[in-house]
């Protein structure tokens, strides 16, 4: 397959990781309840679900120029609407200047985030599945709706916007498959796990991993992110990437991934 990355080098998968992204920020600003606004390097999104790790903004390189006058303008995006949102600053973006500029209108660092990557070929092994577990691919709006009631019980959506989180996870193209694949695991005739592959510069990255909370610590979790990965392998995919909450990196290790750099997450303080 074409574009699809083997390299190895801090360089390239630190751009792969960013890359995928920005694309996929780009990929969900298209959906119908979604928004998406560039200014020059800045993007900012709004899922329309008033939850801050679901309203993104970024940069496709440092910010420069009139910086105050960017920052205002996305605040007033978010504000406007209604939504809370973060504030994501890869290495290539930061600058002690930026930084400032941000904390003087009203950002503060929410954390620090490992992006970490994995070499899917070590991955590409038989997944023994526990008796009673199958993982199969979304592939009609059944499916997708149950999938997304099992990720708003996983994440511990609020019940107070969960119905915003399912029109926008049922807006997802589920016959997309060389952008964006989710997958649901089922123990026992239950939805209990979900994940999903967005495909594009030349990575898989894994996301919305989630477990409802009966059914944490049997290791559903890990197991899903490996059979998306092995699914991404076959599929000609190399370079497997994600962005870990602290909680989960130790888990990803052990999936053989490794951080390659650190974003850092700013919040707009109220």
């Amino acid at each position: 397959m074409t574009g699809i990355l083997k390299d190895f080098s801090e360089e390239k998968v630190i751009k792969g990781i960013k890359a995928n992204f920005i694309e996929c920020i780009k990929y969900w600003g298209k959906l119908p309840q979604s928004l998406i606004e560039h200014e020059g390097e800045i993007i900012r999104m709004t899922t329309g679900v008033p939850v801050a790790s679901l309203n993104f903004i970024t940069s496709t390189k440092p910010v420069k120029g009139d910086i105050d006058s960017k920052i205002e303008n996305t605040i007033h995006f978010f504000e406007s609407r209604k939504m809370p949102c973060l504030w994501w600053v890869f290495p290539e973006s930061m600058s002690q200047d930026f930084i400032e500029r941000l904390e003087a209108n009203g950002f503060s660092l929410r954390g620090s985030v490992p992006c970490m990557a994995a070499d899917l070929l070590n991955s590409n092994k038989e997944i023994p599945m526990p008796q009673g577990m199958t993982i199969q691919p979304v592939k009609k709006q059944a499916e997708l709706e149950m999938w997304a009631e099992t990720s708003s019980v996983g994440l511990g959506v609020s019940s107070s916007f969960k119905e915003m989180y399912m029109n926008f996870i049922k807006s997802f193209h589920i016959n997309d498959d060389f952008k964006q694949r989710l997958y649901l695991g089922i123990y026992n005739g239950e939805p209990v796990a979900t994940s999903l592959l967005f495909l594009i510069a030349g990575v898989a990255e894994v996301n919305l991993v989630s477990t409802i909370p009966s059914k944490r610590e049997k290791g559903f979790g890990s197991l899903i992110t490996r059979y998306s990965l092995v699914d991404a392998f076959k599929m000609g995919y190399r370079v497997g990437v994600l962005e870990s909450l602290p909680k989960g990196e130790n888990v990803y290790k052990k999936l053989g991934f490794r951080e390659y750099c650190r974003v850092e997450i700013y919040g707009k303080t109220k």
